[in-house]
């Protein structure tokens, strides 16, 4: 057997190919055909194949390729590739952590080197009741010291008075002696309705409604509880949008639609008016006024006479520029000529001057840097 890590042969896999082309002569493409029955892509699925019959220098292929194409065919690898007749021995893989087929020293899945010979025996761990391959004298599961005892005997669970080993020789528990496990085990079929409807009673019997509403909403039981007692007279606004906005999507995140019958922001605070004679709208359904610390909307103070300050543009002067100039070509840099004169502006900051007089200098072409101040041009 070859580790699935390793190529194989393509003659096998495009004689399979040919004849399921054959097949699908009636078809009139049936190298698209089987390039569907492969599951690969159209064209590309067809270049593919066209690569792996007349470009191909080694004639080899990715195993876990050719296994996938023959598995979306229905096909079982038996069918198209021979089995190797090497018998593969067994070894416990600490990488995989199980016993495995063994081929030149290394795991068959993983290439991983394994252990064989004596120590591969699985022991019974009366600490953690389970059978394994015990790693360096111990249970691989709970590390206890190793006894190497065989697995224990029970009494079978359909009743009938016989014994069965606790576990099986591949570690496997065990409950039933061959052929007296019932039959309905296995059958995945329709089963009486009444047990699972008395579980669900049961557990409607111990919802907590606290609980449910938290994990509706998103939030801890704690959130709830004491907004439900009223311990703080306000609550944040966010917290309220947010719970809302979950609860209206049944728990899930943004991209989900809402329920069309869910509770909005603006069904618990409905738009306040202004208080003043104008009674425009000051908030639009967040609980707060657009400026927390306005008394008045925007209309009743327009009404009232109150004006907002406009702010206004300063311009400096041209002797101020030539000033400024001076001072930049002497000392060698706009920032210390933004520092001697920052008082005499109304700048919030040297570097805001700075930032205003490198714009002014580049509208009339002076230089802005020290490399050349003082080049007159």
């Amino acid at each position: 057997m070859r580790r699935i890590d390793e190529p194989v042969s393509l003659a096998p896999f495009l004689a399979w190919v040919e004849g399921r082309e054959r097949q699908h002569a009636h078809t009139g493409d049936p190298v698209a055909a089987v390039v569907r029955d492969i599951g690969w892509d159209g064209e590309s699925g067809v270049r593919r194949l066209h690569r792996w019959r007349h470009e191909s220098i080694t004639g080899m292929a990715e195993r876990a390729d050719v296994e996938d194409a023959l598995h979306h065919a229905g096909v079982r690898w038996d069918e198209v590739y021979d089995p190797d007749p090497v018998d593969l021995g067994e070894g416990y893989c600490p990488r995989c952590l199980d016993t495995v087929g063994v081929q030149d020293g290394r795991c068959v899945w993983c290439s991983a080197t394994v252990t064989t010979g004596e120590g591969l025996r699985k022991a019974w761990c009366e600490a953690c009741d389970s059978m394994g391959v015990p790693v360096n004298d111990r249970c691989r599961r709970c590390a206890a010291p190793a006894t190497g005892k065989t697995s224990p005997w029970d009494d079978c669970a359909c009743g009938c008075g016989g014994m069965v080993r606790r576990f099986d020789q591949n570690g496997r528990r065990a409950r039933w002696i061959r052929g007296h496990a019932p039959r309905a085990l296995g059958e995945p079929g329709k089963r009486d309705v009444e047990p699972f409807a008395r579980y669900l009673e049961r557990c409607l019997a111990d919802v907590d409604p606290v609980d449910a509403v938290a994990v509706k909403h998103g939030m801890s039981r704690e959130a709830v509880l004491r907004i439900m007692r009223r311990e703080d007279p306000l609550v944040d606004g966010r917290v309220v949008q947010g719970a809302l906005f979950r609860a209206a999507r049944r728990g899930r995140q943004k991209g989900e639609p809402s329920l069309p019958d869910a509770t909005r922001m603006e069904d618990l605070y409905p738009r306040t008016r202004c208080p003043g004679p104008g009674g425009d709208v000051a908030c639009v359904g967040s609980g707060f006024k657009a400026n927390k610390t306005a008394t008045r909307c925007k209309e009743c103070s327009r009404r009232a006479g109150r004006k907002t300050p406009q702010r206004t543009k300063w311009e400096p002067p041209e002797a101020f520029l030539i000033e400024a100039r001076d001072l930049a070509d002497r000392h060698g840099g706009l920032m210390v000529a933004a520092r001697r004169l920052h008082d005499r502006t109304p700048m919030k900051s040297p570097e805001s001057l700075c930032s205003r007089l490198r714009t002014e200098f580049r509208q009339r072409g002076w230089p802005t840097d020290r490399r050349t101040a003082g080049v007159v041009r």
